[in-house]
Parts: C-alpha cells; sequence; structure tokens
C-alpha cells in the first residue's frame, strides 16, 4: 500500500512540473503574432495620406484604413517599385496586410489598372477629352497632362494621332464620377495608299502604295471612316481613294479593323463603286 502511495505521488509532481514549463510568460503573445498569416484586401483607395502613411481603400461591401509599414513596398502597373505618394485615389489596389490587435498594417501594395478597351467615336486633342464605345455604353474621358500614347511597339505618340475609330486600350481612374485616362494604347499596324479593288462580298479591299499593294480582310464590326463619322459602309469607298488601315497580321492575313479616307484627298472623277 505504501508503494503504490509514494508512486502516486511521484506522478502527480511531474504532471504539475509540466504544467508548470507549458505555460507562457505572462502577457507574451509574440508566437502567436509571428505565426499570423498576411491577409489580401481589393479595392480601389478613395484617400490617402503619405504624411501620416494612411491608405483608405474600398471594397465590394466594407472600407478599411491601413498604415504603411515603415518598409511597405508599393508597386504601379508601369513601375514595380514606387513612393506611397505616388498612389492617388481611384487606384485599384491588393493591400497585402496584417490585422494586429485591429490595426491594419501593410506591408505591400500593389496597383491595378483598370482598363476598357474599344473604339473612339469622339475626340478633341485641344480639349483633352475623347469618347470610347465598349462592350456597353459609351464613356467619356478626360485625358490626364501626363497620359502617355502608346502606338504599335511602344512607340510614343499624341492625341493629335488618335483618331475616330480607331481601337484602344485605356487605363483610366473612375475618381468621383470622372473617368481620367491615365495611358491610352492603339496598337494596330499602319497602311496608307489608294484602293484598287473593293469586293463587298468577300469583304476584302485591296490597296497600293508607291512601296507595295496588300489584300486587307474586314474584320467583324470593322469601323470605314468617311468625313470624320464612323458609320460609313463599303458602299462609301471608292477604286482611288486613298485611304488609312488600322489592321493586325494574324500570319499573313491582314485583318483590318478600321478603314479611314483621308477628306483632304478629293475622290477622283470617274470612281468606280464597290462590287455588289
Amino acid at each position: 500500500m505504501r508503494t503504490i502511495s509514494i508512486r502516486a505521488a511521484v506522478t502527480l509532481g511531474v504532471a504539475i512540473v509540466s504544467l508548470v514549463c507549458a505555460r507562457p510568460a505572462f502577457g507574451d503573445d509574440s508566437t502567436a503574432t509571428n505565426q499570423e498569416k498576411e491577409k489580401v484586401y481589393k479595392g480601389t483607395i478613395t484617400a490617402i495620406d503619405a504624411t501620416e502613411k494612411t491608405v483608405a481603400v474600398k471594397g465590394l461591401m466594407l472600407n478599411k484604413t491601413f498604415n504603411a509599414a515603415e518598409a511597405c513596398k508599393v508597386s504601379l502597373e508601369d513601375k514595380p517599385e514606387a513612393a506611397l505618394d505616388k498612389l492617388r485615389p481611384g487606384h485599384k489596389v491588393e493591400v497585402f496586410y496584417q490585422n494586429t490587435r485591429g490595426v491594419l498594417v501593410a506591408n505591400r501594395i500593389v496597383q491595378h489598372n483598370l482598363v476598357l478597351d474599344g473604339y473612339i467615336t469622339a475626340i478633341d486633342p485641344a480639349q483633352r477629352t475623347l469618347a470610347i464605345k465598349g462592350s456597353g455604353a459609351t464613356k467619356k474621358l478626360i485625358v490626364a497632362e501626363d497620359c502617355s500614347v502608346m502606338l504599335k511597339d511602344e512607340k510614343v505618340s499624341t492625341l493629335e494621332n488618335l483618331k475616330i475609330g480607331h481601337s484602344v486600350s485605356i487605363a483610366y481612374d473612375p475618381t468621383d464620377g470622372v473617368w481620367t485616362a491615365r495611358k491610352i494604347e492603339q496598337n494596330a499596324e499602319a497602311f496608307v495608299g489608294t484602293i484598287q479593288a473593293i469586293d463587298a462580298g468577300a469583304r476584302t479591299v485591296r490597296a497600293r502604295s508607291l512601296m507595295s499593294e496588300k489584300k486587307f480582310n474586314l474584320a467583324e464590326g470593322c469601323r470605314i471612316v468617311v468625313e470624320g463619322k464612323a458609320d460609313a459602309g463599303l458602299r462609301d469607298l471608292r477604286i482611288g481613294d486613298r485611304v488609312e488601315f488600322s489592321y493586325e497580321d494574324a500570319n499573313g492575313v491582314l485583318v483590318v479593323n478600321r478603314i479611314g479616307r483621308d477628306p483632304k484627298v478629293p475622290d477622283p472623277e470617274n470612281a468606280q463603286t464597290a462590287k455588289r
């Protein structure tokens, strides 16, 4: 009986020592904090204070305000490393953060462009405005002073070189209901020549420049622009017209999405119309 009591006492003592050793120091929760997983929040910036290093972001349901960490990394769509003050209201962002006792600390902020694809229905370089028709309704945009205009192969251009009917891709900010264009890309190749043949049935046009002759296949939805109006048709073009083609080269097949007739070049007196 005495042997059993001694064994029981020893077992109880070991259990007590184990509990004491397993208990963390009072108030020490650093392990739990360090193991906390980083979270991601997506939304649009509504306010930013670069001095206080805070960023307010509106998501689908909630608004959240983040405090930028000392080493917070900011990257823009076209600039992998940027400063916090390069972010602005209207930017679409992903915020990688941790929640430390209710305080949201941003470790990384990644900006993504909002992009509108469509074709130009109106443009005023002097007033820096344009209208774009996409898959839905026509949208009007203000062109920012620092907006970049890029042609195919990253060639820098200007608003004056964009025309009604051009297909474009526009990065924009929808701030306070005003859509502001920040970058405009027009990636089609260009060819200027004189029309040699038109086949409305096959939807093809042949044109010749001083150096070459090309055959173009009309894309679905191809805009034909005559005198600044983008609602013309093949019957409005004539053999002998000098026109500009905006097209893509699909493995040797030239697919045109815009044909524009230069209003400065008069129609030939004996112009022929398109084949029926």
